[in-house]
Formats: C-alpha cells, sequence, structure tokens
C-alpha cells in the first residue's frame, strides 16, 4: 500500500529529525523516494533521492550513495533521459 508506506515513512523522517539522526534520515528519504518511483511519479523520486544524497556525501557513506546514484539513474531511464 502506498499511500500507507508514505504515511509511515514521512513519520520516520519526522521522528529521525527530531533526534538527529541522519543515517535514518538518508535511509527514510531514499525509500520515499523508492515508493514514489514505484508510482511512477519520477519527479517527486527524484527530489527525496537527491536529499539523500546530501545527507550520504556529509556522512561519507559511500554504499548509501551508490543505492541512490543507482536510482537517480534508473528514474532517469525510465524517463527516457538518456544524457543525464
Amino acid at each position: 500500500s502506498y499511500p500507507e508506506s508514505l504515511h509511515y515513512f514521512t513519520a520516520s523522517l519526522e521522528l529521525s529529525a527530531q533526534i538527529n539522526d541522519s543515517a535514518a534520515l538518508a535511509v527514510t528519504n531514499g525509500n520515499i523516494g523508492l515508493v514514489y518511483s514505484y508510482q511512477g511519479q519520477y519527479n517527486q523520486a527524484l527530489d527525496y533521492y537527491f536529499k539523500a544524497l546530501v545527507i550520504n556525501e556529509h556522512l561519507k557513506d559511500t554504499v548509501g550513495l551508490a543505492k541512490h546514484y543507482s536510482n537517480i539513474g534508473i528514474v532517469y531511464e525510465e524517463q527516457k533521459n538518456h544524457t543525464k
């Protein structure tokens, strides 16, 4: 259930922000991006993937960066935006 997933991921974002858990913020932003991507809402997906990237760059989390770059590439492929 995408709406239910978004509800819980949004709650997770709020809680992660309250306790300053950057790693959780990155993962949750990425998960929200996935939900939007699965629904074909690619612009929203990219917004959340890029939020996750910024956090992962700050954390120097190379695994997280690789996941989000991969997901961004998938979105661009779905959009037929091969130049990006």
